[in-house]
């Protein structure tokens, strides 16, 4: 699987994802290394400890391979729209302050373990919008990052966004 259907992957895992019910972990465990899952299962069950409540969907606006290291880790960045998403305390009072920006802009990296490609980190960044580079641009002129990107951006759903 290559970076962009493990992180479409992840996201959809996330989405499903109900922090009272650990059986619905096991989908992001497949697409995640043990240490990042490890960290993401402790966040679960916190979140479920203080009663806080997370729904609706994010989506992928658009995903850009920015680095290549075959056989062994892919930088990309994403954005996603979280624009759906609710997250209310156990009152029932939301957690995320009115005007907040609906968009996060994610750097993921993945490595290859045992030939399989998993999300090892990732680190968010709010938006107001996602960034029009991040659509159009592959930076360098390295043609495999090019050939890598292209292929990555005709997995996704919404794979407009990645075209120029």
């Amino acid at each position: 699987m290559t970076a962009g259907k493990v992180y479409e992957s992840y996201i959809d895992a996330n989405n499903a994802l109900d922090v009272a019910a650990p059986d619905t972990f096991a989908a992001v465990a497949k697409v995640t290394t043990p240490l990042l899952y490890a960290g993401l299962s402790a966040a679960w069950a916190d979140r479920f400890a203080s009663g806080v409540i997370t729904e609706g969907d994010m989506t992928i606006e658009s995903f850009r391979v920015k680095s290549v290291h075959p056989g062994e880790r892919v930088e990309a960045t994403a954005c996603l729209d979280a624009s759906e998403v609710t997250l209310v305390d156990r009152h029932g009072e939301s957690l995320i302050p009115d005007n907040s920006p609906v968009y996060l802009e994610m750097d993921v990296e993945f490595v290859s373990i045992d030939g399989e490609m998993l999300l090892d980190s990732q680190h968010a960044v709010p938006l107001w919008s996602c960034p029009t580079a991040l659509r159009t641009s592959t930076p360098g002129d390295h043609d495999k990052v090019a050939r890598f990107h292209d292929a990555e951006c005709s997995l996704l759903a919404r794979r407009t966004l990645c075209e120029g």
